[in-house]
């Protein structure tokens, strides 16, 4: 009898241990569950954000079917920061009927507003949107470029956790 006192104290203390590390697993689960579920949301964002600006480049035909040279906007957070064709910097107001006269104002009103969009959307990005010059029998075809970067939780000691990884969503589209 004497011998078995304190052998319920012990007991309970390895059974807490054995909680412990299975609550912990299951932090680290949840963690990880997390972060996927952000990297998931993140690439839905980006192909939605890429169909929209497809969607502009098919309301804006007139100029983007004609494309003669190889014409690339690059935005930068939210930014038109550099064009291959400079009346896209223009950064019009179209907002007022009749304000936008000729159709690389709109355009650039367009380009301006997606990326106004896509800077409240994802932020830290980097965008490209290249068309390249068709022919008689190839039509023009644009190329949307999203880049972005994302923070991963490490899911073992080899695996660092705290890296931003580069991200990349490609969409074709023919005006």
């Amino acid at each position: 009898m004497r011998r078995s006192k304190g052998f319920n104290l012990v007991e309970v203390m390895v059974a807490l241990i054995i909680i412990s590390v299975g609550l912990l697993g299951i932090a680290k689960m949840q963690a990880l569950a997390m972060s996927s579920t952000g990297a998931a949301k993140m690439k839905s964002l980006a192909s939605l954000e890429a169909a929209s600006l497809a969607s502009s480049i098919r309301a804006d035909r007139e100029y983007w079917s004609n494309v003669t040279v190889l014409t690339t906007v690059v935005f930068d957070d939210g930014v038109v920061t550099s064009s291959t064709d400079g009346a896209l910097m223009s950064g019009a107001s179209c907002e007022v009927a009749g304000a936008c006269p000729v159709i690389t104002d709109m355009v650039s009103y367009n380009l301006q507003k997606w990326g106004a969009d896509l800077a409240t959307q994802m932020p830290k990005h980097k965008a490209t949107l290249a068309c390249a010059q068709g022919s008689i029998t190839v039509p023009v075809t644009c190329t949307v470029v999203l880049k972005w970067a994302e923070n991963r939780v490490a899911v073992n000691q080899q695996s660092t956790g705290e890296t931003a990884l580069a991200n990349q969503y490609t969409l074709y589209v023919e005006p």
